[in-house]
């Protein structure tokens, strides 16, 4: 109950406010730690994006205000006012995740006046594009104190961001006694057998892990999701005949128990190269299981994946443990760990190491650093020192910062870049050329229609006659061939050579301008795209393969246009990943146009749900609200200047190695 003033009535009573993705729970990592963070969280109101388990909420007063669809920023300015007015709010803190929770946690802290302590705990902008640089800028500059989870994000976000990051790792608050590992070696004719906890976050990884078991007949009892990771390939009866036993979750103690008798744990991680399939996760991301490990159990364990992200390295720091890259790797791994001597010493160092892994009291740690605008000492700080420099530049090698000469977003002045999304403007301009009837209905608008006969107007207006189109993808409607009178329009007759999956040259196939047995340009004058991302495999080296394609084959001073249906659903947000190859070939960030640009504007058209259920329900079997507002993203861009065209030329010129001599002697 609230405190009353001298005049009986009752006062405003003080809160913290809490911004996150989903439900608090002990059913997903985030939700375990912050409970653990905060035991008592009855002072907390929370704010989160999305209900993903049922409005299972273990965290707060009760008090929960659930912003799950896409919103323009006002009528978020007004939800949350509306809501946290009914508190003084003292603090903010924000677990960031997806692109809302960034702008919930931005217009809390505008709203509130509050503090504000943004902690990262999961890179969605770095390594990943699924938050917008602006969104992740505007956030951290009004931040009051920002923290990260491993110092290899913090190097990254204050590499990319220019602001300063601290270093809160995933430690526990309360101090146990180790749990002593008791694993006997395998009786003879016995598989040898280990555990592995925590999720393997997609299908690729966990293919190759199980391919690895079958090959070296190694078996592992996986305590975690297990039948619940739907993301995953096959059966639980298939899994186990490859080596993977799943034990489900157990409480906390018997875990413990449990997890003592085997000779390692793995973890699983990443490759951190060029095949890895979740880059942000392994190279930034600091699972709290490693640490709650360390700290109640001295059973090693084996990271699978490399030593350059953030659990390879601690584990490889504090020999605790070893990084294995590869499942063959794995038989080398398990001698390594059965070895008596090299065992005693790992399980030594995780005693050694355990003590510093508890920061009692965290919650008064994270609001007392918040009040001094820097970090309070900490035990953790003792083995969680700063990287040295090699390593911070090892790190932060392909991260350019935001707004530098380097980045994206300067490079692209070079070129003049449009982009687009599906406007009801649109339509009203091809109406009023009278490429859609004057008896047009927006209700029945069919989306990939009104986008391939938009994007054939706005080519024909960039041409004239005589020149040569490529265009790519699906068909152009007849009503929009006739706007290039005198054009040759020229289409791919095999598009899977242009990413290497068919032999052969590619073959081009002259479907206007009377020039069938001519032969086609060297390069076209434009090259556009509509639903092409219907026939590319969506990995991300052959949409990259694809883009670059469509700008080599685009003449100086001609125009690349590319478009590609998307969705937007209450839990997400989705495009293809060829778009996002079309982007950054533009020289833009990878995530503009974004969805949050989208929705902030009036004008936008999404297809509404009478066109969707006549036109496109038959074929996907789910309703509008189960399959998500459709809406097309777009990215037009001027061809490469005449130096990009010629650079090769150049520099295999004698004046170009002229150049290179004199850059190496004067501009070292």
């Amino acid at each position: 109950m609230g405190e009353f003033n001298n005049f009986g009535s009752r006062s405003i009573e003080s809160r913290d406010l809490l911004v996150t993705a989903t439900e608090v729970n002990g059913r997903h990592g985030v939700g375990v730690f912050l409970n653990r963070l905060f035991p008592d969280s009855k002072s907390f109101v929370c704010v989160r994006s999305l209900s993903i388990y049922g409005g299972d909420e273990t965290f707060g007063s009760g008090d929960h205000l659930v912003l799950d669809r896409p919103r323009h920023p006002e009528d978020v300015r007004s939800a949350l006012a509306s809501f946290l007015g009914r508190w003084k709010i003292r603090r903010i803190l924000c677990v960031p995740y997806y692109p809302s929770d960034f702008v919930h946690a931005e217009i809390a802290k505008e709203v509130t006046g509050a503090p504000l302590v943004t902690y990262v705990m999961d890179d969605q902008n770095v390594f990943s594009s699924q938050v917008d640089d602006l969104l992740v800028e505007r956030l951290l500059r009004v931040s009051d104190l920002r923290l990260g989870i491993s110092w290899e994000l913090c190097a990254a976000y204050e590499r990319k961001f220019k602001q300063k990051f601290e270093l809160l790792p995933p430690v526990l608050t309360a101090r146990s006694s180790l749990v002593s590992n008791y694993w006997q070696p395998p009786k003879q004719g016995e598989r040898p057998r280990a555990a592995m906890i925590g999720n393997v976050w997609t299908a690729g990884r966990f293919r190759a892990l199980r391919a690895s078991l079958k090959r070296t007949g190694l078996q592992i009892d996986w305590y975690g999701n297990g039948q619940d990771a739907n993301w995953l390939d096959g059966t639980m009866a298939e899994w186990e005949s490859d080596g993977i036993r799943c034990l489900g979750h157990l409480p906390e103690e018997d875990l413990v128990v449990a997890l003592a008798s085997y000779p390692y744990i793995l973890v699983p991680s990443g490759t951190c190269d060029e095949h890895d399939d979740n880059p942000a996760f392994s190279r930034l991301s600091l699972p709290s299981r490693i640490l709650f490990l360390h700290a109640r159990i001295d059973t090693p364990l084996l990271v699978l994946g490399s030593d350059l992200g953030a659990a390879g390295n601690f584990v490889k720091t504090h020999g605790t443990g070893i990084c294995c890259r590869s499942g063959e790797d794995l038989i080398r791994a398990h001698a390594t760990f059965v070895d008596p001597v090299k065992r005693m010493a790992f399980r030594k160092n995780i005693c050694d190491l355990a003590p510093n892994l508890v920061l009692p009291e965290a919650a008064d740690w994270i609001w007392e650093s918040l009040a001094q605008r820097s970090p309070r000492p900490a035990p953790f700080n003792r083995i969680f020192q700063p990287p040295h420099e090699t390593r911070v530049a090892a790190i932060t090698a392909a991260v350019l910062p935001v707004g530098s000469p380097d980045s994206r977003s300067v490079r692209s002045r070079h070129r003049r870049v449009d982009e687009a999304y599906s406007k009801v403007a649109h339509l009203r301009s091809l109406k009023d050329v009278g490429l859609l009837s004057s008896s047009w209905d927006v209700r029945n608008t069919e989306l990939t229609t009104l986008m391939k006969t938009y994007a054939a107007w706005r080519v024909a207006s960039w041409v004239s006659p005589g020149d040569d189109v490529l265009s790519l993808g699906d068909e152009i409607p007849a009503t929009a061939l006739r706007l290039f009178a005198g054009v040759s329009v020229w289409r791919v007759g095999n598009p899977a050579a242009i990413w290497g999956a068919a032999k052969g040259p590619i073959e081009y196939l002259c479907v206007q301008g009377g020039r069938s047995n001519a032969r086609p340009p060297a390069v076209f004058q434009a090259v556009w795209s509509t639903g092409l991302a219907g026939s590319v495999p969506d990995d991300p080296l052959t949409c990259d393969r694809v883009a670059a394609f469509c700008d080599s084959a685009c003449a100086t001073g001609g125009r690349n246009a590319h478009f590609s249906t998307a969705v937007a659903h209450r839990d997400f947000n989705w495009v293809h990943p060829l778009h996002a190859a079309f982007v950054r070939r533009s020289g833009q960030e990878e995530t503009w146009p974004g969805f949050t640009e989208l929705f902030a504007d009036e004008d936008a058209f999404f297809m509404s749900a009478e066109a969707y259920e006549t036109h496109w329900q038959p074929s996907t079997g789910r309703t509008a609200q189960e399959f998500g507002r459709s809406c097309w993203l777009g990215v037009c861009w001027n061809g490469p200047s005449f130096f990009a065209q010629n650079r090769r030329r150049f520099w295999q010129s004698s004046l170009g190695r002229r150049v290179i001599v004199w850059q190496q002697k004067f501009l070292r």
